[in-house]
Order: structure tokens, then sequence, then C-alpha cells
């Protein structure tokens, strides 16, 4: 009888480690992803920043010099 009692207590204690890992990994993927989109927002939003000023730029310069000129 007490080897089936520490059997099951090595299952239990197995089965516990298992699950303490797979929480511990997720959390660490959770957070490389979370960063990994706050990353890539960032660039989104710089792209999208830039594309703004160039147009800025663009109508700027067309509204001081001819438009013949400025497109070249």
């Amino acid at each position: 009888m007490s080897f089936f009692f520490i059997k099951v207590i090595c299952l239990s204690l197995y089965f516990a480690a298992c699950n303490l890992f797979g929480l511990s990994h997720r959390c660490l993927t959770d957070a490389h992803q979370k960063k990994t989109y706050h990353n890539t927002m960032r660039c989104i939003e710089a792209r999208l920043r830039l594309e703004c000023e160039k147009e800025q730029q663009e109508t700027l310069i067309l509204s001081v010099i001819p438009a013949h000129i400025g497109m070249k």
C-alpha cells in the first residue's frame, strides 16, 4: 500500500511541475508577443507619420513654387 501512495505523490509532483513549466512558458511567450506587437505598432505609426510629413512637405513645396518645377 505504501508503494501506491508514493507513486501517487510522485505523479502528483510530476504533474504539478509540468503545469508550472507550462504556465511559466505561457507567461514568457505572452510577454514576448506583447513586446513584438508594440514594436510593430511603433514601426507602423512611424511609417504613417513619415508619409503624412512627406505629403505635407510636397504640399508646401507646391504652394511655394510652380508645379512643373516642384515635381522634378
